[in-house]
């Protein structure tokens, strides 16, 4: 064989190697996408690469318009689970320690207790109440605007007709060991007071939750893809809000006291009124008549994909009844301080929260 033959041989083999490597890979700089060959079924696989950009994060293109939480006619809905988070993570600590800082006796903290959480039970009665009766046309976002109205006017009482500062004073328990507890001043709010603002706080709080709640599930239908995506969204909004206000409400009262607590609790309600007011709602949309609504919900309840979750969360609840005795335990016969006892809470929030966040991406 001369040379010139087995150059040419060589130029062939060349030839045949890169027609081989074009039919696995085929660039196409222009679109940014390759088709890549499957070696079984001799079949084009085309797959696009995309570089991250803002608007695609802040409006998320695989999601209708309707679902993009984050434009103007929706931000209510994510901030009103933001709010909703940051509220309980501050009254929490509040009303764990505050009735105890007012000389409340143990039946008086339960109940004070109890009252904060007792219009959650109402939550089915207020979205009837939104469906059957709306208010200027608008279903949710009137009753989203009383609710928050409602929650920032009942804190607010306490801070403009009540003193809300503490005075600490040293004291020697029956071991003779030196120990600090907060002293109330004369214009302290009493307990019946104090009860009837978280009371209302509650219902305007728990009235508002429903009306976010019933917008995520009104969107969620229109969902093409990641079907619940919504809702585990504004859910990660609200478990962010408690973690974060939790810590912060046992730093300020244990450092200024409960004024800047309630105030925060009275304020920040006013701040989500303007979002509320932009929020996208049709005007006078036809709603289902309460028996087919109450049909529906028996249909659905009967599903084993809902009443077992949903026994499993009855009986969750059930089991988080706060134990007076042993808060009024910690204060007077461990010594406990208020900071101790706020401490002691935030740190439980934010275990069960974080347990509930993991099992959520499990």
């Amino acid at each position: 064989m001369t040379i010139v033959e087995k150059s040419d041989m060589l130029e062939d083999f060349r030839q045949v190697e890169t027609q081989t490597n074009s039919e696995h890979i085929e660039m196409l700089p222009l679109t940014g996408t390759y088709v890549k060959a499957d070696g079984e079924n001799d079949e084009n696989v085309v797959e696009e690469y995309k570089s991250w950009n803002f608007q695609d994060w802040l409006y998320p293109p695989q999601l209708p318009r309707t679902c993009q939480l984050l434009r103007k006619e929706n931000i209510a809905i994510p901030a009103c689970y933001l709010l909703v988070g940051i509220l309980q993570g501050l009254i929490g600590p509040l009303i764990n320690t505050y009735p105890l800082d007012l000389g409340a006796t143990e039946a008086q903290y339960s109940t004070l207790s109890s009252l904060k959480s007792l219009p959650a039970t109402f939550k089915l009665a207020f979205g009837f109440l939104s469906d059957n009766f709306p208010v200027a046309g608008y279903r949710r976002k009137s009753y989203m605007l009383l609710g928050w109205s409602l929650a920032a006017l009942s804190m607010g009482s306490l801070v403009l007709f009540s003193d809300l500062s503490l005075e600490k004073e040293e004291y020697l328990d029956e071991n003779g060991v030196s120990r600090e507890r907060n002293i109330a001043p004369e214009n302290a709010p009493s307990i019946p007071f104090l009860s009837l603002a978280t009371l209302l706080f509650g219902t305007g709080f728990w009235l508002a939750d429903v009306m976010g709640d019933s917008v995520v599930a009104e969107k969620a239908k229109f969902e093409t893809s990641g079907a619940g995506s919504i809702q585990s969204t504004c859910y990660a909004y609200r478990f962010f809000g408690v973690m974060c206000a939790a810590p912060l409400s046992t730093s300020l009262y244990g450092m200024l006291g409960p004024y800047y607590v309630i105030s925060l609790l009275a304020v920040l309600p006013l701040s989500i009124l303007p979002l509320v007011f932009h929020l996208g709602e049709d005007r006078y949309a036809p709603v289902p008549s309460t028996i087919e609504q109450c049909q529906e919900i028996w249909n659905t309840v009967c599903s084993r994909a809902v009443w077992q979750p949903l026994g499993f969360v009855y009986f969750y609840n059930v089991l988080q009844v706060g134990n007076a005795a042993w808060k009024e335990f910690l204060k007077t016969t461990l010594g406990f301080t208020s900071v101790s006892r706020l401490f002691c809470t935030a740190a439980a929030h934010i275990r069960n929260l974080s347990l509930i966040s993991s099992s959520n991406e499990d």
